[in-house]
């Protein structure tokens, strides 16, 4: 493992919700920037971004949707180092890597040692 790999940075929250349009009203007045919805894994979401910068992703809350709280989303330079990393440190990943269909870079859903759910995600490249 390279030792320049870069601590996690906050880059936003994931949340659920089980009413999309009424998550859409409440946030898009909250954070006023267009919103992305789409698909990923049979799960819709709604996702808002500044600058490249996720402020906010919400899934429908649905059996098939393993988050389910609000967590951060952590900003890291690799996620596949990461990922190596965090078994090592009693943690465990829940949805591997994958591809974020509105920044299309990489990003995972991981646990701490007691459960606590966070996902790590590349910012967008220029």
């Amino acid at each position: 493992m390279p030792t320049t790999l870069t601590h996690p940075e906050p880059f936003g929250i994931a949340t659920v919700a089980n009413d999309l349009q009424a998550a859409r009203e409440f946030y898009t007045r909250l954070y006023p920037y267009p919103v992305t919805e789409g698909v990923f894994a049979d799960i819709k979401y709604l996702s808002i971004m500044k600058d490249g910068v996720t402020l906010v992703n919400v899934f429908q809350r649905s059996e098939q949707n393993p988050i389910r709280n609000t967590i951060p989303i952590l900003k890291v330079d690799s996620v596949e180092e990461h990922l190596r990393l965090i078994p090592s440190l009693g943690g465990k990943v829940i949805i591997p890597a994958s591809i974020c269909p509105c920044t299309n870079t990489s990003f995972a859903l991981c646990a701490d040692g007691e459960g606590n759910q966070f996902i790590i995600k590349e910012p967008t490249r220029s």
